[in-house]
């Protein structure tokens, strides 16, 4: 999948069973992942510091709506770009991904 577990945080384990032999697997301390998200710093923007708010109906489920808001490859079906381009640190979308949005010759990061 071009995906380096390592990268991700997850530690390479082995066992073996019997009916298979060795096997690597990739593990991750649900402890620690929790204690970090919980220690990460979050940035609120209320309705009241916002630039602008949009207030609308859309007739369709809240997880297709959120998924065209959110998604990067869905963004040009409703703001007018070009092109999304993802840049995320880690090889995954999550904290700190960051989003370039192609406009002709304007771009909007």
């Amino acid at each position: 999948m071009g995906i380096d577990p390592a990268a991700q945080g997850l530690v390479e384990h082995h066992e073996t069973i019997d009916i298979i032999g060795d096997v690597t697997l990739w593990l991750r301390d649900l402890e620690d992942a929790w204690q970090q998200e919980n220690e990460r710093r979050r940035t609120e923007v209320t309705r009241a510091g916002s630039h602008a708010t949009w207030d609308f109906d859309i007739a369709a489920a809240r997880p297709v709506a959120w998924e065209h808001f959110t998604v990067p490859g869905h963004r040009p079906k409703w703001q007018s770009t070009d092109a999304v381009l993802e840049n995320a640190a880690n090889g995954r979308r999550g904290v700190g991904t960051k989003n370039h949005c192609m406009h002709g010759k304007d771009a909007i990061i």
